[in-house]
């Protein structure tokens, strides 16, 4: 009899010690958090378990929906495979949209700017659902439709920056041609909201990366090297154009920082974000008044 309750205590003991261990099985996902401007009301929206990783999220200009990039890389998939997700902000009518990365929304929600990859390399518009798409440009990417409607921008041959009117299709050039000061421009650039400007992620010397602004007429009305550091390419630029925000490598961590586009300030820490968060990326709302953070959590 003493034997078994001795066992009984030892199965007890170590289903416990089971129990307060981290699971072999767990697994990191993606979560959306939203922010309000002034630093309150963190709180989760929902969370993506199916896909991981997730990145680059923008919200349709009413508000309403987000789209955002991501892969099944627990199925094997890599980011060649990337599809456009979109949803509502409380996590509700998730859609996979098909291939596609760095979604980026029209004025009026009916359309999406994205990239492809492998044999459908490019920058592409689609509806909102997903059909007709269109190849916009075999050699462009990393495309950001304009807060006004009415351009999209995107790179061309790494270092190019190339503004096209959607209605005509007249292209122009950000740079003189062979006249970048970079030796390449990342994706998920920003336009200012009044769409006359554009923030941007390029390359620098020694690995280090630089926040630059730009007119969008063209370098010669406004070109500004605003700060270096390392950089994640995802900036999201507020309503009334005072903060632009990108993931910044402090310390060994990625965390969410801000600045001020025309003042000679350094980075700061977004307000608000726990410390504890490992943030991937975040994106304004477009009327300014709130933050969606995306965080991985274990």
């Amino acid at each position: 009899m003493r034997s078994v309750v001795v066992l009984v205590l030892l199965c007890m003991m170590a289903t416990r010690s089971l129990a307060q261990q981290p699971s072999q099985n767990a697994r990191p996902v993606n979560a959306f958090y939203v922010l309000q401007s002034d630093g309150g009301g963190w709180k989760k929206l929902f969370e993506v378990p199916e896909y991981f990783p997730c990145n680059s999220p923008r919200v349709t200009a009413d508000g309403s929906q987000i789209a955002f990039d991501a892969w099944k890389s627990r199925l094997g998939e890599s980011l060649p495979e990337a599809h456009v997700l979109t949803c509502r902000l409380d996590g509700t009518d998730l859609k996979d949209l098909g291939p596609g990365a760095m979604p980026s929304w029209s004025r009026d929600g009916a359309r999406i700017a994205c990239c492809r990859y492998k044999e459908q390399q490019g920058a592409w518009l689609m509806d909102s659902d997903g059909t007709n798409s269109e190849l916009l440009d075999s050699r462009g990417w990393g495309i950001q439709w304009s807060p006004d409607g009415r351009s999209v921008a995107f790179t061309r041959e790494r270092n190019e920056v190339i503004i096209r009117d959607v209605s005509t299709g007249v292209e122009r050039r950000l740079f003189p041609e062979g006249g970048s000061p970079h030796s390449r421009i990342y994706w998920n650039m920003t336009w200012s909201a009044d769409s006359t400007k554009l923030a941007m992620i390029a390359d620098l010397e020694n690995n280090i990366r630089e926040l630059a602004i730009v007119d969008a007429r063209g370098a010669e009305y406004g070109f500004e090297r605003r700060i270096a550091g390392q950089f994640n390419p995802m900036l999201s630029w507020n309503s009334d154009g005072t903060r632009l925000i990108f993931p910044e490598r402090v310390d060994g961590v990625i965390k969410l920082s801000e600045i001020h586009p025309f003042r000679a300030d350094p980075s700061r820490p977004v307000p608000g974000i726990p410390a504890a968060q490992r943030v991937a990326s975040g994106c304004w709302l477009p009327d300014g008044s709130k933050l969606i953070v995306l965080v991985t959590e274990p």
